[in-house]
């Protein structure tokens, strides 16, 4: 790169040093990757516990956290404000992803209490569906078995639970009434502001929420929002049911893709490995999504290494494809016993080459089957059918053949079955012309079928540009649209017996229960999202002034959803949840009994009492096998009364609460959660309360993105998994929250860093030890009273910026963006508190202008350090107020304390000052420390106007 080679050389040497060091520091880091964060020293911290511990007793016997509708209300103008958090699901502790997300429901919570509403925040626990059921049986095998794998086992080991408990856990029933009262136990550990009155498990253990979720189901049937009927859904062989989201292992929001399944006949003559089966019909099936191009089909590709079967299918017609392929065909009833799938023949791909076939539609009277190296066996069927003037990959592949002699021969291929067989023109795309694969090859200079990401993104320019703006030029639709045709060639081709329907995962789907899952054709009963009417409702809400959620990216993942989900299957024959009640054979699943359950907290304390799987009846005494139909519509539909086993006015103190709470104003919740249950949060809102219209709809959405620790996914493997319980032993609650704050909060991954949550123990050790060593230097009794003239200009700059800071801090909780909170509200505090004392080092700053900024930076900080700023408030601020005689209208706790509203405004003068100053400090730190020193009868401000200018000259 440099003119002389010495240069050059110099510059390399140090390069390849630093890559060596580099690859060195690697090699350290992986020695250590398993290695848990070990936090420094730990008196600070466990003097940090002692406050935490102090003021959550004082919560706890104060109950400042729970909250009511006050007795009478106004219906438009009430100040309150309702925040939930998705339940987290109960097979095993909560870890830090669940703390991140969910710091932000608590952090809003505790903001929008300052502002004066009276705040909600409950909080429950999921149980519904056949994670827990599966892991049930799972240690249930390992226990009968001594020599199997003790997966499961280690699992809850792991965990820290006893060894003597596990076997307890073989009972499904034993999980969720194990695992919610420890998780409520470290929320309230965390410090969160929620009212553990209201908090439930799911499930028909509890009777309270079963007979809810029964009355939502039986008003979703009334109003046609449910069908039954045989669909195509991902199905678990091992659990034989369907298998949603929340039964995943992996690959959760994957649908079922749909195919063309093209029948390529094999014709005379049979290849040697199928002359047995010459009498038959026997096809090699390829899966498509592309019918309309089989007009150009050249050849058939296999893989030669690739294992084949053939399978008779319940038409008597014997089928050539991968033994995947074949299983999912078996459960979409195309086999002739459900789940059987037995090979008349085992063959190799290579077996199959020169195969002749008779290919639909397309122009050559036979084809044959050829070789492809880049065919994958766990996608489709292993056969592709080939179309080279639209697939680059085809005509890369095919191209390969036709010229290179030595790679034909090794792959056992005749000339004769590659020569002659030209691309054939089928569509015609503005920018590429009739042969878009040619044209891309030949521009991309795509040499070999080898050039991978060169095909890759050929494919994609080619298919769009075809798909989109392309116009057939042959067959039954020539000059219509592709995005048109499509659907017609693929009709045609059904009806003519020369394809059938067939349906695999979008990708990989393994479920809970370790299978790799397939598309089965199943009876389902099924919630009919897409339905035109309710899709409008839905939309028309999301793009309203009533509905925000904080990001266009989510906003636009909101709309991309709502434009593909469709029907839902919502039954479930394994697991734990509440059974259909008029077809008691199937349970509701774990997405479906999870879209309305916000209502249920506004009376969940009113009937269950904070009992959270509902065993004893709450306040109002009402039992579970009680409640009717008609109740749950007097309380939430605001229907008349219907006489029965409850007195209309326990009713009527439920109907009251619901009307005051609802709606949610703000749901919080990880990304992954927009493309299914938030989205169907949003359906049944608007199918349970259409005759409320937008009143009764969810107000905001607030979704972050996934979490990684220390700049890695959080994963057990990499030693950086924690959950929740051993953050809090390592670090405390407050540190926490402060680490966790700090880690981001828009729809990219945020990273959540160990050494945040340690360098937060010393951060707040060190601002409750300034407090508290600050108000003991505060002369006893009353203070001289100040007035603005009587402030010099670093007391008026010192002022000025805590209202600029104080400003942006609400600017930022307003805009769920509590990085930014600590930027401002502790950082910026800070430093302009620093800035002050340096400056006033003589002692002469302002009593009342500090014990603003105490005030003022207590209740700021409160929402996400609650322990040490209520501790600061009550036991340092307070009493020191009182004895000067000036704690008049100050509330006993900062939870209940108002955010500061001065009467004073930011002076923009004052702040281009403060701006100067600050300029001009940062340039003088390399100057001689003389210069910043005060001479002889010079004050702070004379220093401050000499630098100003001196910096000016």
């Amino acid at each position: 790169c440099f003119n002389d080679t010495a240069t050059t050389e110099i510059y390399t040497s140090l390069f390849v040093g630093s890559v060596r060091c580099v690859q060195e520091t690697g090699r350290l880091m992986a020695s250590t990757i398993t290695q848990k964060f070990q936090p420094k020293g730990s008196k600070k911290k466990d003097h940090l516990l002692k406050m935490e511990t102090f003021i959550r007793g004082k919560w706890e016997t104060e109950k400042i956290n729970e909250v009511n509708a006050p007795p009478t209300y106004d219906q438009e103008s009430k100040a309150k404000f309702m925040t939930t958090f998705p339940y987290p699901y109960m097979n095993g502790k909560l870890h830090l992803g669940h703390a991140f997300s969910s710091t932000k429901n608590e952090f809003k919570n505790r903001y929008m209490r300052l502002l004066g509403n009276n705040s909600l925040f409950p909080f429950s626990f999921h149980c519904t569906g056949m994670p827990i059921a599966a892991a049930a049986n799972k240690l249930k095998k390992e226990l009968e078995n001594p020599t199997a794998p003790k997966i499961q086992y280690n699992i809850l080991l792991s965990m820290g639970i006893p060894e003597a408990e596990i076997p307890k856990f073989v009972d499904p029933l034993f999980w969720p009434r194990y695992f919610p009262p420890k998780a409520q136990e470290d929320l309230k550990e965390f410090g969160y502001s929620v009212d553990w009155r209201r908090s439930f498990i799911t499930t028909d253990i509890n009777p309270y929420y079963d007979s809810f979720i029964r009355w939502q189901f039986n008003t979703l049937k009334a109003k046609d929002k449910l069908s039954f009927g045989k669909r195509h859904t991902v199905y678990c062989t091992i659990d034989k049911q369907p298998c949603a989201d929340h039964d995943r292992q992996s690959g959760e929001g994957l649908m079922p893709l749909q195919y063309t399944l093209i029948k390529i006949q094999i014709i005379d003559p049979f290849p040697e490995v199928l002359k047995s089966l010459s009498a038959e019909k026997v096809f090699l099936v390829a899966a498509t999504l592309r019918p309309e191009t089989m007009y150009g089909q050249t050849n058939c590709f296999v893989l030669p290494d690739g294992d084949y079967g053939v399978y008779k299918m319940k038409t008597g017609e014997l089928f050539i494809c991968s033994e995947r392929a074949a299983k999912n065909m078996s459960y979409q009833e195309l086999l002739p016993e459900l789940g059987k799938y037995p090979a008349l023949l085992m063959v190799k791909g290579a077996q199959l080459i020169g195969a002749t076939l008779k290919a639909p539609l397309a122009k050559y009277e036979k084809v044959y089957a050829l070789p492809m190296m880049t065919i994958s066996m766990k996608k489709g069927t292993g056969v592709v059918t080939s179309c080279p003037s639209d697939a680059p990959d085809d005509f890369a592949a095919l191209r390969d053949l036709q010229k290179k002699k030595e790679f034909r021969e090794k792959q056992g291929v005749k000339e004769e079955w590659v020569k002659g067989f030209d691309p054939v023109p089928i569509i015609k795309t503005p920018s590429y012309g009739e042969m878009a694969a040619v044209y891309l090859c030949d521009h991309m200079k795509i040499v070999s079928q080898k050039d991978k990401e060169k095909l890759i993104e050929a494919k994609d320019l080619a298919y769009l540009k075809g798909f989109n703006e392309g116009i057939m030029t042959i067959g039954i639709c020539n000059g219509e649209k592709v995005k048109v045709a499509k659907d017609k060639v693929k009709k045609y081709m059904i009806d003519n017996n020369m394809a059938i329907d067939y349906w695999e995962p979008f990708d990989t789907v393994i479920s809970r229960s370790g299978d790799e899952c397939v598309v089965a054709l199943c009876d389902q009963w099924c919630i009919n999202y897409g339905e035109p009417t309710w899709k409008e409702q839905v939309m028309k809400h999301v793009q309203s002034k009533n509905f925000t959620c904080y990001n266009e990216v989510c906003y636009k993942s909101f709309i991309d959803t709502l434009d593909w989900l469709k029907e839902w299957a919502c039954s479930r024959t394994f697991g734990l949840g509440t059974k259909i009640p008029w077809d008691k054979q199937y349970l509701i699943e774990s997405l479906s009994d999870s879209t309305i359950y916000n209502a249920f907290y506004t009376v969940a304390h009113l009937l269950q009492g904070g009992v959270m799987d509902g065993s004893k009846p709450g306040p109002l005494g009402i039992k579970a096998e009680d409640l009717a139909h008609s109740d749950w519509d007097y309380v939430f539909l605001h229907k008349p009364y219907t006489p029965s086993k409850i007195e209309e006015e326990k009713l009527k103190q439920m109907r009251h609460e619901f009307e005051y709470w609802y709606p949610v104003d703000l749901r919080c919740s990880a990304k992954d959660l927009i493309k299914n249950h938030l989205t169907m949060m949003l359906y049944n809102h608007a199918a349970i309360w259409d005759e409320s219209g937008a009143k009764m709809m969810p107000r905001s959405f607030f979704c972050n993105g996934y979490i990684m620790v220390d700049g890695k996914k959080m994963s057990k493997s990499e030693g950086n998994f924690y959950t929740l319980r051993e953050v809090l032993e390592m670090f405390g609650s407050d540190s926490t929250r402060f680490g966790l704050a700090t880690a981001g909060d828009l729809l990219e991954d945020a990273n959540v860093e160990m050494q945040a949550m340690d360098f937060g123990v010393l951060k707040l050790f060190t601002l409750q030890d300034w407090i508290e060593k600050q108000l003991a230097l505060l002369p006893k009794g009353p203070l001289a009273p100040e007035s603005p003239e009587s402030f010099d200009i670093l007391d008026k700059i010192f002022l000025n910026d805590m209202l600029f800071l104080l400003n942006e801090t609400k600017s930022a909780y307003e805009n769920m963006r509590f990085r930014d909170v600590l930027k401002f509200g502790f950082y910026g505090f800070q430093g302009i508190k620093d800035d002050y004392m340096l400056a006033k080092r003589s002692g002469k700053f302002s009593w009342r202008a500090i014990l603003q900024y105490i005030e003022w930076q207590l209740l700021i900080l409160s929402p996400i350090v609650p322990h040490v700023a209520d501790y600061c408030w009550r036991n340092m601020y307070l009493p020191k107020l009182k004895e000067i005689g000036e704690d008049a209208g100050k509330p006993f706790s900062v939870v209940i304390a108002k955010y500061p509203t001065p009467t004073i405004k930011f002076d923009k003068e004052l702040g281009r000052v403060s701006s100067y100053l600050g300029a001009t400090k940062r340039s003088m730190r390399l100057a001689p420390v003389s210069y910043t020193h005060l001479r002889a009868h010079e004050t702070e401000a004379d220093l401050v106007c000499r630098l100003l200018l001196e910096k000016k000259k």
